[in-house]
């Protein structure tokens, strides 16, 4: 099989393996793109984008005035992206190989930690564009090496750094400038008082974005921040522009401290025990957050929304163990797995047991909407792109959702079978909705609204979308998940007004009476604090275990030092308020209160998207590989435009005695979304050999140069919980002969004298179902598989050429043993088949694992037919079958690090396996001695073995699965193909 093949093939398999996650979809690159143009920036947005897109330009340069200020501006314009292709909120920045923001334009409303905004749109800038600032700056033997090599991603200092320093670094510039975000909010607090007084709060080393210790990747933001937070506190903020200019020239970027100690007086250390000291007082003592309270089920990641269903709570939740689903929880405490969830939110009942979700599913491979299901006996889909989320459904079926739009969210009512839409309240970027809920008669519903202005509320209204009251009206804090009581004269809320997420109650009046003068004008219906918690009490759901009208029961979603846990308190019939001895105010004295400038947005004229700028090259690498009795200098480079229609790698090289020049160029074009096209030319060169005449006089080396064009295609049918790939292509190869010597060319046949022109075509299929829960080793419970067929043939042969056809198919099975994660079998089986004009080129043994790339160089691969314990290529045949078993097993998960040293074990697993292959080919190539194999399949090569596997993060927070193992061949061994002993691969094995 050529090369470039094999790479194609195998790159595909590799795609679907795993599915990927939802998080992983990007921009949508056929979309009809504009740009607009303002003084440092780039503004890419489509039609349905273009409101929001010019209010964030304002946005944008208003944090690049802020931040100016603070630390040096980058380099050259930005380009930011405004995309509406998912419907969860995300945001992120690159200084590679320009630089370059997208921000999805979905307003955090689903995350309570991310609700403390003035401006949605200029938090989540300010945050990414403080990526920016700090990326891009490169100062002394940095800044030389980038004036030779340019935006060499190697030669950037800040990307050596941990995560939890510039997500950190991000979120304190985000509070520190609006005066609201996550440092101003209780929730990163919460977490550090909870790992307190839990005794584990982590070292400093053990903050990584791939620890999967609770609470898991928000770890390096919560900790980060609070870190850079303590410093300007207590060493003055003017510390912070200091670090960024200091550690952006350090020459070795792991001495953290070093930086810190010349840039704050003090270091990390220093300030990581101010932190927990400071978290420990803040927490006082443990104590029950509501007087009889009963925890049912606890150590969960996530657990969301308690939803009351006869005798037991019905709660989104993840474990870590299984991928996220509904959980039921009866009075006692068991719990039950319902079903898979793909997204969180609230279960919904309905009246005839089933329950009603939203949940993501991909529309397309770019874009991700969020829509209706029903789960229960007869799960079906209610919407279809229909954008809704956070639904709820009253006694008759009939729901009320949030409705998505580019840049914000409004309320509607849906029709009963999804069939019907209308709104409740107008959709405008300065006002976004959550959390409807109807009143248990059916004739109110209760919801967040948000206006533009650092203000969270919980109004009131009737079944028209009129406010009829205001239950809660908070500045620069976060009130949330309202709910009714059964009978619906009283509202449980919860808000962090006290600096802590408490529980509130507040008793509504039973008649609807609409307020005529403005609902941000209206006062608040009285409320009363009902919770003590020295971490945070969220989610409140009164109701009762039965069918009780009255609430005598209260659940709730407490958060502990080992994550979230679900109980129940006795419902007091009249709330009354706590001492607020304990409320203490959590406020970041070094984020001021700002004033929201006015409402504004550029009227410059837009023009159509193009490329061409952030498709220039902007870096190189070089290229040195010695081989073939000469080295080869070159340089390669890459580059892909900001909404990913464009991408291109090309290189360059030529021989170091002048017999030799190549190189390759690949091209990848999304303008069309669905397919993929791309194209690739390369010229490589083969030694064949050293030549003599009759005399044994050596006449040259003989050479084969090889020149390919490929193109393909590439379809997909990306779906949040499977995946479908297929991939059709062709290749022209041509080969010819050199010499450095001309009297050894013509003295051989006239085979060596004409170019050969060998086409092929080929395609490949690929699926997959399997599920990857965040503390799992293993894929799990699905199956994953592809099918690789190629034709080859020889243009002016007639009758040449030849077919082969490679397959593999691996299936998964999760069992719920002790331990961190699943135990989990695994089974694989491949095959493969070549006429008998093909030769013996299909190879069985070695080891396999993933490829991981060091610059321009790749470590590792993958092989098709591995047998671990014997040499690669140890068998060779037309007819192959291959076979292994494993049985992984969770070890230990310590999750920790070594302070500034950037290594990170997060997880370790052990695995016993056993391989087996058998090559051979027809009698009539035995016969011909065209192939050394037997004629009939024989004794396979048959190994087994053991290996220690370590899920690491290098640096720091890159996931890199290290696979150590070893391997005895069993049976049958034949001579020089024993390879017994210990190995390293990357990576699982399948």
């Amino acid at each position: 099989m050529r090369p470039r093949v094999r790479h194609t093939v195998l790159a595909l398999a590799l795609a679907v393996v795993g599915v990927p996650a939802v998080t992983r979809a990007q921009v949508r690159p056929d979309a009809k793109w504009r740009t607009i143009p303002t003084r440092h920036f780039l503004i890419h947005f489509s039609p349905a984008t273009e409101e929001f897109a010019r209010r964030s330009a304002v946005d944008a340069e208003h944090a690049y005035e802020q931040l100016a200020r603070e630390l040096v501006p980058p380099r050259g314009k930005i380009d930011l992206v405004i995309s509406d292709d998912v419907d969860y909120s995300n945001g992120y920045a690159t200084s590679i190989p320009t630089n370059r923001i997208v921000v999805y334009a979905h307003p955090p409303v689903d995350a309570l930690s991310l609700r403390n905004y003035g401006d949605w749109g200029m938090l989540v800038i300010t945050h990414e564009l403080t990526h920016i600032f700090h990326l891009d700056r490169v100062r002394g033997p940095w800044s030389a090496l980038q004036h030779v090599f340019g935006r060499n991603p190697a030669l950037f200092p800040a990307y050596y750094e941990p995560s939890w320093l510039v997500e950190g670094l991000a979120v304190y510039y985000e509070s520190r400038l609006t005066g609201v975000g996550r440092l101003q909010s209780s929730d990163f607090r919460a977490v550090a008082r909870a790992t307190a007084l839990g005794g584990v709060f982590p070292r400093l080393g053990d903050l990584s974005s791939s620890s999967t210790h609770f609470p898991g990747g928000v770890t390096v933001y919560v900790y980060g921040s609070l870190l850079f937070d303590e410093l300007a506190r207590a060493h003055g903020d003017s510390g912070v522009p200091r670090f960024v200019e200091r550690s952006s020239g350090q020459l070795i970027p792991f001495f953290l401290d070093r930086a810190a100690r010349k840039s704050f007086g003090a270091t990390f250390s220093d300030a990581w025990r101010a932190v927990r000291d400071s978290a420990l007082a803040g927490a006082g003592v443990a104590r029950p957050p509501l007087p009889g309270w009963r925890s049912l089920a606890g150590g969960f990641d996530a657990a969301e929304y308690p939803r009351w269903r006869d005798s037991s709570l019905i709660v989104s939740a993840s474990t870590g163990r299984e991928t996220p689903g509904a959980y039921r929880i009866d009075q006692h405490g068991n719990s039950t797995r319902l079903g898979r969830r793909v997204g969180g939110g609230a279960n919904s009942p309905l009246a005839d047991g089933s329950l009603l979700v939203a949940q993501l599913e991909f529309d397309g491979p770019y874009q991700v909407r969020s829509d209706l299901y029903i789960e229960g006996p007869h799960s079906r889909r209610l919407t279809h792109n229909a954008r809704l989320s956070q639904p709820d459904a009253r006694s008759d079926g009939e729901i009320v959702a949030a409705r998505i739009d580019a840049g914000t969210t409004h309320l509607v009512r849906v029709a009963r079978d999804g069939s019907r839409t209308w709104p409740l309240v107008r959709a405008t970027l300065d006002t976004q909705w959550a959390e409807p809920r109807w009143s248990p008669d059916g004739q109110r519903i209760v919801a967040v609204r948000i206006p533009r202005g650092a203000l969270s509320e919980i109004v009131v209204l009737d079944t028209l979308g009129a406010v009829t009251a205001v239950v809660a009206s908070e500045s620069h804090s976060v009130s949330a998940s309202p709910s009714w009581t059964p009978d619906g004269t009283r509202i449980v809320y919860t808000s962090d007004r006290s600096g802590i997420m408490e529980l509130y109650a507040a008793d509504v009046p039973v008649r609807n009476e609409t307020v005529a003068a403005s609902a941000s004008a209206a006062t608040p219906l009285p409320s009363r604090r009902i919770s003590d918690a020295a971490t945070a009490m969220l989610f409140p759901e009164p109701g009762a275990f039965g069918p009780a009208r009255v609430a005598t029961e209260l659940a709730a979603v407490h958060l502990e030092a080992t994550g979230y846990v679900v109980g129940v308190a006795p419902m007091a019939t009249k709330p009354a308020a706590p001492a607020n001895a304990f409320e203490v105010d959590t406020s970041t004295p070094n984020a001021q209160r700002r004033e929201l400038p006015g409402v504004s947005s550029v009227s410059t004229p837009s023009h159509r998207y193009s490329a061409w700028r952030t498709l220039i090259p902007r870096y190189w690498w070089p290229i040195i590989v010695a081989g073939n009795g000469e080295t080869r200098l070159g340089a390669s480079t890459n580059a892909t435009d900001v909404i990913g229609r464009h991408a291109y790698f090309a290189e360059g090289w030529v021989g170091s005695r002048g017999f030799e020049e190549g190189g390759a160029i690949f091209y990848e074009w999304a303008g069309l979304a669905n397919p993929l096209l791309d194209v690739s030319l390369d010229q490589d060169w083969d030694v064949l050999g050293s030549i003599g005449d009759s005399s044994g006089a050596r006449l040259g080396t003989l050479r084969r140069r090889m020149r390919t064009a490929s193109a393909s295609l590439l379809w997909r049918r990306q779906r949040a919980r499977n995946a479908l790939a297929f991939r059709l292509g062709a290749e022209m190869e041509w080969r010819d002969y050199a010499a450095d010597a001309r009297a050894l060319l013509a003295q051989l046949p006239p085979f060596y004298h004409r170019t050969r022109e060998l086409p092929a075509i080929f395609a490949t299929i690929a699926a997959a179902n399997t599920q990857r829960p965040s503390r799992s080793i293993s894929p799990e419970d699905g199956l994953s598989g592809r099918i690789s067929t190629e034709r080859h043939w020889e243009a002016s042969v007639k009758a040449s050429g030849y077919t082969r056809v490679t397959s593999a198919i691996s299936a998964y099975r999760s069992l719920d043993l002790p331990g961190y994660a699943h135990h989990v079998i695994a089974l694989r089986g491949a095959g493969g088949w070549t006429d008998a004009k093909d030769g013996t080129e299909l190879t069985i043994g070695g080891s396999t694992g993933d490829a991981v790339a060091i610059a321009t160089t790749s470590l590792g691969g993958r092989r098709e037919f591995p047998v671990r314990g014997y040499f690669a290529g140890s068998l060779a045949g037309t007819r192959v079958v291959a076979g292994s078993a494993e049985y992984r097993a969770p070890l230990f998960r310590p999750s920790r690090g070594i302070r500034f040293l950037p290594i990170f074990l997060d997880r370790t697993s052990v695995s016993v396996f056993s391989d087996a292959a058998a090559a051979w080919c027809p009698a009539s190539l035995v016969a011909a001695k065209r192939c050394g194999s037997a004629s009939h399949p024989g004794s396979p090569l048959v190994s087994a073995g053991a290996e220690f596997l370590a899920q690491t993060a290098f640096p720091y927070d890159a996931p890199l699965l290290l696979r150590v193992g070893f391997a005895i061949p069993v049976g049958r061994i034949p001579p020089g193909t024993g390879d017994r002993g210990v190995y390293v691969s990357f990576g699982l094995a399948f």
